[in-house]
């Protein structure tokens, strides 16, 4: 296929090239990239939009201050008018948390206008159809180019780790900060906090060696209620299969649609956020059995690699936009 992704390219570790790779590497397809805040080549996909079998656009801000929402529109209008399909995605959570206006961007942002729309927030059926949305949910993955085991760094060793936003995170989910005071409070210099104060964000070579280098990770996702109050599921952030797929131990608050369904107990364990008590039991089992930590990490990660790649979810992407 012959295909338009729209994104920002210019990091080399974004989502937006670990999909261009998939895409490319993972599936053979011809891929041909706008930079998302790069009016000329806008101007080009729109002028050439009848070439593409599907434009794929993948963001993580607003780009109205670079592409006012007019072009954008006509881009999504010429598409339809020629027959090409257009989809996005984005590998976060957009409702239930109105802290950071995000449930207001889906109504007015033409991003959402796709004729699909990809997002691993699976637990807002009825708030996506609302705001007229055709909604997939699509869980995390990860890239397998980067699925690599890394090799233990001494400055780096710990017998439990914490990855991710841990001093500022969404007011909404009080969880986060929780765990963060309990872990502390609970294992004190046995347990680090990964990026540290100062530490740029961590990926490529330094991140498979950080994974290497902690016996047990402790995750979070963003389990805020939903929109209507209920138990958040069907979501969980793109750190499991980040972690497992290197080879990582993970324990991860237990989400309904999530686990067992994406990840079994054979390899992720699961707890009832705040049952601290059976979270401790696990940290302290799994500390000291390297055997069947390797065994369960070992596991999780063959999980990953068959079920949660970058090319194994653009294939059920492509496959649901353009049906063989």
């Amino acid at each position: 296929m012959n295909i338009a992704q729209i994104g920002n390219f210019t990091p080399p570790h974004s989502s937006e090239n670990e999909f261009r790779r998939a895409l490319s590497e993972g599936l053979g397809h011809d891929v041909w990239l706008v930079q998302e805040q790069d009016r000329a080549r806008w101007d080009e996909l729109i002028a050439r939009i009848h070439e593409f079998d599907v434009v794929f656009w993948t963001r993580t801000a607003d780009l109205s201050k670079q592409i006012p929402h007019a072009v954008q529109r006509d881009m999504l209008i010429r598409a339809r008018r020629a027959g090409v399909p257009t989809c996005a995605a984005h590998l976060d959570r957009w409702w239930g948390l109105r802290e950071h206006g995000r449930e207001d961007s889906v109504w007015s942002e033409p991003f959402f206008r796709c004729e699909h729309f990809f997002s691993t927030d699976g637990a807002h059926d009825l708030e996506w159809a609302t705001a007229g949305v055709n909604h997939h949910w699509m869980p995390p993955g990860v890239s397998e180019f980067e699925c690599v085991p890394g090799t233990p760094r001494d400055e780096w060793r710990s017998d439990i780790g914490f990855l991710g936003s841990w001093r500022h995170y969404h007011g909404e989910h009080t969880h986060r900060r929780e765990l963060v005071e309990w872990l502390r409070a609970t294992y004190v210099d046995r347990v680090r906090f990964f990026p540290e104060p100062g530490q740029p964000g961590i990926r490529g070579d330094d991140l498979r060696d950080l994974i290497a280098s902690v016996k047990v990770w402790v995750g979070d996702s963003c389990l805020a209620p939903r929109a209507d109050g209920g138990p958040m599921h069907s979501y969980v952030s793109d750190r499991v299969p980040e972690v497992t797929g290197r080879g990582g131990f993970l324990l991860h608050p237990h989400v309904d649609g999530v686990f067992p369904e994406c990840w079994s107990s054979e390899g992720v364990l699961t707890w009832r956020m705040g049952d601290w008590e059976t979270l401790k039991v696990f940290i302290d089992t799994y500390v000291a059995d390297d055997e069947d930590r390797t065994q369960r990490a070992a596991w999780a990660r063959r999980e990953t690699l068959e079920r949660h790649t970058y090319t194994v979810r653009l294939a059920q992407v492509l496959e649901a936009v353009c049906p063989s």
